[in-house]
């Protein structure tokens, strides 16, 4: 990854992933799709309460990514893993590329934007989509290593909300935004960026919907 602390003149670019550039949730895709190919029928029984707890608000976000990770793959050694993360990115991702979000990521790439991937999935599997998708930069939610294992605990700040916008900006080392600068996203998680950066944009499932002070001109033309 290109070391965050060099600087240049060009635009800052911050994509969210889930629901910009894929069109699902990659943190549960990614754990389904490991529970299916070893078996982990005991994390797939637990799941279901799992998830009603923190819909009723019985536990928070980053608990929650927690316990699933270790359910799924505290047991697991780092190179399993890493042969699952490397199909992940050849067959699930291009399968579930959001085409809005896609052709952005390229339209910007043409002009030479200094493009970030900003996410709230985890650090196991997020930089190797960004390497797949040509992205230099990332920031995500970092999950601690040990004895040859993903522990499941958050290191850090788990990456969402206000979270994204302090991470970034610790990220880039700029307290303002850019001047020239652009975010999209597709859920309130991502409004702090939204909000912050020059021109930000929502993506919806089919169209990009810039936020009051930008309009589509401001943009890079992804028609045709």
């Amino acid at each position: 990854m290109t070391d965050p602390t060099c600087r240049s003149n060009a635009p800052v670019v911050v994509f969210d992933l889930d629901g910009t550039l894929t069109t699902k949730d990659s943190f549960l895709a990614y754990l389904l799709t490991y529970g299916r190919h070893h078996g982990k029928y005991r994390a797939f029984a637990k799941m279901p309460f799992r998830l009603a707890s923190y819909f009723a608000k019985l536990v928070p976000d980053y608990r929650l990514k927690q316990t699933l990770i270790r359910d799924f793959l505290s047991s697991c050694s780092l190179e399993a893993v890493t042969r699952h993360t490397e199909w992940f990115c050849l067959n699930w991702l291009p399968q579930n590329m959001h085409p809005i979000g896609r052709r952005l990521l390229e339209a910007h790439r043409q002009q030479g934007h200094r493009l970030i991937l900003l996410s709230a999935s985890p650090n196991i599997f997020v930089p190797s989509i960004a390497k797949s998708l040509g992205i230099d930069e990332v920031v995500c939610t970092e999950i601690q290593i040990a004895e040859d294992r993903w522990t499941g605990d958050i290191v850090g700040m788990n990456c969402k909300g206000a979270h994204k916008l302090t991470a970034i900006q610790k990220h880039l080392g700029l307290a303002s935004r850019p001047d020239n600068s652009f975010g999209y996203g597709d859920s309130s998680s991502d409004r702090h960026i939204l909000q912050w950066v020059r021109h930000g944009a929502w993506i919806r499932r089919t169209r990009m919907e810039p936020l009051p002070g930008s309009s589509l001109s401001n943009f890079p033309s992804i028609t045709g």
